[in-house]
């Protein structure tokens, strides 16, 4: 297993360093596992090192790995975050990227990719790389999960399963807070905790500046990853403005719980 933030990267950070970072994982075994590991497998390695991690010689590498029934699970955390550097959002990287993650039968390379952008938001940021060919990351499409809202029942579910044993007062509290979202319900459980076990003199008092305090920094990242026509629709909601041209965007918002269609007047609202 193998994780890599994206946006914990250089601004010039090209393939051969995403691979170095992305890689660790497979070095650090054949390191610690080394009567384990067949020559083959470490020379394709150090050849593929030697080589700059070139498509060729990742290709000859991968093959190893399947050959020896090795499986690297590659966590790509922020994927929106590779947009902005130019050496990575390219045709050649995303392309053979995709051709890696799923081009054999039992691929050894697992992709598991998290971010603050849906597939179909990605596959028209990259359009103009390839445009009369596939979207890079189509493969993904049948396994996309889109983090939703969670009902009260549900956190109230998760809540319970904490090592604090948190009161109705507390409860209304983080729901009041995070609207349902499923980080933001993380971030005011956790303050609120920790005004608990620092014993301050109103938790839910200081717990709420604080939560205010961390969710700018929350909100801008969110605002930041959205396209234009989204914020206008939820801005329009917010409003209470004209929507009647935002049903797609409004579709996207409701799935990933940020407004709701009252079920009694079909009236849109915010939720956080």
């Amino acid at each position: 297993f193998s994780y890599l933030d994206i946006s914990a990267l250089e601004k010039e950070c090209r393939p051969v360093q995403f691979w170095e970072e992305a890689l660790k994982a497979i070095e650090y075994k054949m390191i610690t596992d080394e009567m384990k590991v067949s020559t083959a497998l470490s020379k394709a390695y150090k050849i593929c090192q030697d080589k700059q991690f070139g498509h060729f010689y990742l290709d000859k590498l991968f093959e190893q790995l399947r050959i020896n029934d090795w499986h690297l699970v590659l966590m790509l955390d922020r994927f929106e975050s590779l947009l902005p550097r130019y050496h990575l959002n390219t045709l050649n990287f995303l392309g053979h990227l995709r051709t890696l993650a799923s081009s054999r039968v039992e691929s050894p390379l697992t992709l598991i990719i998290a971010g603050n952008l849906s597939l179909n938001q990605f596959h028209r940021e990259t359009k103009d790389l390839n445009p009369t060919g596939s979207s890079y990351l189509n493969f993904m499409e049948p396994g996309e999960i889109i983090l939703g809202g969670l009902s009260d029942t549900e956190i109230d579910n998760l809540l319970q399963q904490s090592d604090y044993t948190f009161t109705e007062d507390d409860r209304r509290f983080i729901k009041e807070m995070a609207g349902g979202h499923p980080y933001l319900v993380q971030v005011a459980a956790t303050i609120l905790w920790e005004a608990y076990e620092n014993k301050e003199p109103e938790p839910l008092a200081n717990a709420e500046k604080t939560f205010y305090n961390k969710g700018k920094s929350v909100f801008n990242d969110i605002l930041q990853s959205w396209t234009q026509s989204i914020t206008q629709a939820f801005l329009a909601v917010a409003r209470q403005q004209d929507i009647s041209r935002f049903d797609s965007e409004l579709d996207e918002l409701e799935k990933q719980g940020f407004v709701r269609q009252d079920q009694e007047n079909g009236q849109w609202q915010v939720r956080i």
